[in-house]
């Protein structure tokens, strides 16, 4: 009798190794042509998966390769759901482990990354939330290259961001480029902050930006943001909604800025020589690459400074505008020292335009710079 019982009991013990070994391969070869699907024409392997019958499926060391476009290695893909859920057609939890992921589009846009994607199978299940832990992302393209890991959670319900841990080791888009830039955040959390030890656009250089930030909704506000600008100091209050094309507002105080120095960062030595500093206050609100709103006020230093303007074109203007001789304007321009000045900055329609009035003892100038077709780009 007990030799009979202890036969069943292996036989038993056989049926169910081989029921989750088989269920395991099944998963594991739906999931590689599933993935061959998604990624037309790539090369893809998945060492193993686990089946956990209504609680997890998972996916481990997962490679995904289209040569000289991009490689995907992850350590572990799955989803985590329950009997309700299911009813539901409902997935709890989306969630990648540990990923490296490499994107060179080379001249391509960010954009063009789609066609190598087939998504035009929907998924028959709804995923309420995303979770993704240290994901490594090396990506090369035409208008950015990005260097950097993250891991965030995804309320795909909301359409809402959780939380986020971004360390950015390196980025360059629109001729900015940023190191060590640092991002966490999450809903409701007080402690949030954004550090980026310095931007460099060209010569110009933001060194040692800081301060919280704070995620409410889709709301991703920052508030006591300051840094150092130009020999001078700037304070930043802002908020980005975060959409399909997010919209933006942000104040920015500026103290204490070297005229000289923006003028050489900029090389613009050629057109004209100032010296001075400059404190005042900018209004921008934007969505997406479309700048809607520049408002700006300076005033000069009480000590004031000197201009001289060098460019003829700019000189022939402001002659035409003020019908003035030329010789006259080019004269009442030299080593003009200036004691008070006043800047106002804005945008119209596409244009930006700086106005600039100077009183000194030669008496008033005025001039303005315009900057036609202003956008991001």
């Amino acid at each position: 009798m007990k030799r009979i019982v202890f036969f069943f009991f292996i036989a038993a013990v056989l049926v169910i190794i081989s029921a989750v070994f088989f269920s395991a391969s099944f998963v594991k070869s739906i999931a590689v042509k599933q993935l061959k699907s998604i990624f037309p024409g790539s090369e893809v392997s998945v060492a193993s998966a686990k089946l956990s019958p209504l609680q997890k499926l998972a996916l481990f060391d997962i490679r995904i390769k289209k040569e000289k476009v991009y490689e995907f290695k992850l350590k572990e893909v799955g989803v985590v759901f329950s009997p309700q859920a299911l009813l539901r057609k409902q997935i709890s939890i989306a969630y990648l482990k540990g990923a490296a992921i490499r994107i060179d589009l080379g001249s391509n846009s960010v954009v063009d990354f789609a066609k190598y994607i087939n998504l035009s199978r929907p998924s028959v299940f709804l995923v309420a939330g995303l979770e993704v832990s240290d994901l490594s992302l090396d990506l090369k393209s035409k208008e950015a290259s990005l260097d950097g890991k993250l891991s965030l959670v995804l309320d795909l319900l909301k359409q809402e961001l959780e939380s986020c841990d971004i360390k950015i080791s390196a980025m360059d888009s629109l001729g900015v480029h940023t190191e060590n830039a640092v991002l966490k955040v999450r809903q409701g959390w007080v402690s949030g902050e954004l550090r980026i030890p310095q931007v460099k656009y060209d010569k110009a250089k933001i060194d040692g930006i800081s301060g919280a930030a704070l995620l409410k909704g889709r709301e991703l506000s920052f508030s006591g943001l300051q840094a150092q600008i130009f020999g001078g100091t700037v304070q930043i209050e802002a908020r980005v909604f975060m959409e399909a094309n997010p919209e933006y507002a942000a104040e920015m105080k500026f103290n204490g800025l070297d005229i000289e120095r923006f003028i050489k960062d900029f090389k613009l030595e050629e057109k004209f020589s100032m010296t001075g500093k400059l404190s005042g206050s900018v209004s921008m609100k934007g969505k997406g690459a479309d700048i809607r709103l520049i408002d700006g006020n300076f005033s000069a230093g009480t000590e004031g400074g000197m201009m001289v303007i060098k460019d003829e074109t700019m000189l022939k203007n402001m002659a035409k505008a003020a019908d003035q001789p030329l010789d006259i304007l080019m004269e009442s321009f030299k080593d003009y020292h200036y004691n008070t000045g006043v800047m106002k900055l804005g945008k119209a329609q596409d244009d930006l335009s700086l106005d600039v009035a100077l009183d000194g003892e030669k008496g008033k100038r005025n001039l303005t710079v315009t900057l036609h077709d202003f956008k991001l780009q």
